[in-house]
């Protein structure tokens, strides 16, 4: 039996559902979804994510957004993290979760397993996940340079010094470990080639 004067207990005999207590999460303005970028990349532990504009899978020659990871060294494969995700946008620990941007303009796709299979998750699960992390590591932006001419190889090397992720160095025209080039996206027929 409820009391009039007892919080935690109402009387739905004669209670007016418009009168009960509603709560509303609040949206912490710091944990919004990031601008969808060209190319990406993320490292976390012996693992780097890349994404950026790939050919399609389907044999056309349009260019679809796709994401790929590799693992540590000396097995340097390429793996295609799958077509639901085009962008890598945060990992946290110690949970392990990582997340990313829907294709085609998709919400915010979950993965805990490094992106082997995903499931799609509404913004407010992507903000409570990031809220309760101790950690969170975010994507980095590789910024596209368009210029007149030759780019001067310090410019080029001064951004792979600031760009460097454990034995990864994410320059703007390629990907190296440990000096060895993994990836160049300047030629025609970049070196990645996804399992």
């Amino acid at each position: 039996m409820c009391h009039s004067t007892t919080l935690s207990c109402i009387d739905l005999l004669h209670s007016d559902p418009y009168n009960l207590p509603h709560y509303v999460a609040m949206r912490n303005p710091l944990v919004q979804l990031p601008d969808r970028e060209a190319n990406t990349f993320l490292n976390v532990g012996d693992i780097l994510f890349y994404c950026a504009r790939a050919f399609s899978m389907k044999g056309s020659l349009d260019l679809v957004r796709r994401c790929f990871k590799i693992g540590k060294l000396p097995e340097r494969i390429w793996f295609d993290v799958g077509p639901y995700v085009e962008q890598i946008i945060a990992y946290t620990n110690p949970l392990g979760i990582l997340f990313g941007l829907g294709a085609n303009g998709g919400g915010v796709m979950m993965s805990k397993d490094l992106g082997k299979t995903w499931i799609s998750i509404n913004s407010f699960m992507y903000q409570r996940t990031l809220n309760t992390s101790t950690e969170i590591i975010t994507a980095s932006v590789i910024p596209w340079i368009s210029s007149t001419g030759s780019i001067d190889n310090t410019l080029s090397e001064s951004f792979c010094k600031m760009r460097v992720a454990n034995q990864w160095n994410v320059c703007i025209n390629a990907i190296y470990a440990n000096e060895l080039l993994l990836a160049d996206w300047t030629n025609t027929c970049p070196n990645i080639k996804p399992f």
